[in-house]
Order: C-alpha cells, then structure tokens, then sequence
C-alpha cells in the first residue's frame, strides 16, 4: 500500500516455540523491509516469569541485531489481575532493555487478558519503553476514547494507537483518536486510504469508502477460512 510505513513481523508470535528459527524468520522480513521500520511480534505465552530473561532476551537480540525498529509483546493467558500484568511487562522490558520501544498488544478475544485503560495508563508511566499500542479489543471504542481523555487531562503521556480486529471498525476507530491500522485485509489501500481520509477531516468519504467494503471485511472474518480468502 502507498501510505505503508512500517511492517510488523507476526511471523515472530510463534516463538518461542520454535525458538532460533523464528528469530532468523524475523531477520529475513528485516532485509526485505528496505526503509519501513519493522516491528518483530513476540510473546511467552507459555513462559514461566522466571524463565522471561531468556526467552526474551534471546530473541530480541536477533532481531535487533538485523534492524528492528521495536517489539510487540503478547502477554500469556495466565495474566488475570492488574499486577501481574504490569509485573509482566515491566520484567520483559527489563529483559530486552529498557531502551528498546515496545508495542503492546491488546487482543482479550485471544489472550483472555483483560487490559482496562486504567491499567493501559498505568504501564505507560511505569514502563517508558511502551510507545505503542495495538488495539484489538471489540468492542472497544470507548477505550480509545478514554486513552485519548487522559492524554488530553494530562494523566498520560502520548502513545501512538494502531487498530487490528481485521480493520472491522476502523473508520470510527479513527474518529475516536486511532493513529491508524495494524491489520490485514485483501485490499490494503482501502485500510491506507481510510486512514488518510479521516486525518484530512473528510469523515464523510472515509466511512463511504468503508461501507464499500465492509461485507468483504466480514466475510475475512470467518472461523477457518477467513485468512485463505484474502490471501487467495
């Protein structure tokens, strides 16, 4: 897409199962990035905490090392209640360094994890690495709402927010303060071209050329089939 200006790595996510040759996988997207900025996608979903400094730290080293622009970093299903949410993070921070921008992903349908804004403000003052946050929360307009309303009160700093969930409610995703898409869809100029008409003001024409689109964002969306009908 025209307006494509970075690159996120899920290819990564499966790590660390396969461990070395996921982080060699992320390498090879690296080079082939050219001058996007590449984000690899990680998580530990089955980690023991202890075990997070190497897990983490292994992986990240590889990816990095090939130019790296961040990480995304899935928290484990295990993570029930707001500190040990934040205990997470801080500590998979602290194991890849603190220096390096993190992205956190949002996505209770699939992680069973539930981060309310409180706990989402909470972990960008304590952890200064988050710079980013994957939104897949559905529904979950309300929440970027509220992000934005502590922004503006001064009760957080500014994080960017990209949208995921198939780009299913991207148009009013983006009137509620979304930077953008972090997403897939058969026809990504559509994602590209939403974007850049909700940040020219012209609501009207983004959520024309949406609803164009919305039925074969849905039928994208079904259990199984879903990802074959937009790759092929």
């Amino acid at each position: 897409a025209g307006d494509c200006s970075s690159v996120f790595d899920l290819q990564s996510c499966e790590w660390p199962a396969t461990g070395a040759r996921q982080g060699h996988r992320s390498a090879d997207t690296l080079r082939v990035g050219g001058e996007r900025s590449v984000v690899a996608a990680f998580g530990a979903h089955v980690a023991r905490q202890d075990a997070l400094p190497h897990l983490f730290g292994h992986h990240h080293a590889t990816v990095m090392a090939a130019g790296a622009a961040g990480v995304m970093i899935a928290p484990p299903n295990t993570l029930r209640t707001d500190d040990q949410i934040v205990t997470y993070y801080q500590q998979a921070s602290d194991a890849i360094g603190t220096d390096i921008p993190i992205v956190l992903q949002d996505y209770p349908l699939t992680f069973s994890v539930q981060m309310t804004p409180g706990v989402i403000r909470r972990m960008v003052h304590e952890i200064p690495a988050i710079v980013m946050l994957k939104h897949e929360d559905w529904p979950g307009l309300e929440k970027i709402s509220t992000l934005r309303n502590f922004e503006k009160a001064g009760e957080m700093r500014h994080i960017a927010i990209l949208c995921g969930n198939g780009g299913l409610f991207l148009d009013y995703e983006m009137s509620r303060g979304a930077d953008g898409a972090n997403t897939g869809y058969a026809f990504p100029d559509m994602l590209c071209d939403v974007v850049r008409l909700s940040r020219a003001g012209e609501t009207e024409a983004a959520h024309d050329l949406f609803d164009a689109h919305l039925p074969l964002l849905r039928y994208e969306q079904q259990p199984g089939v879903g990802l074959a009908v937009r790759k092929y």
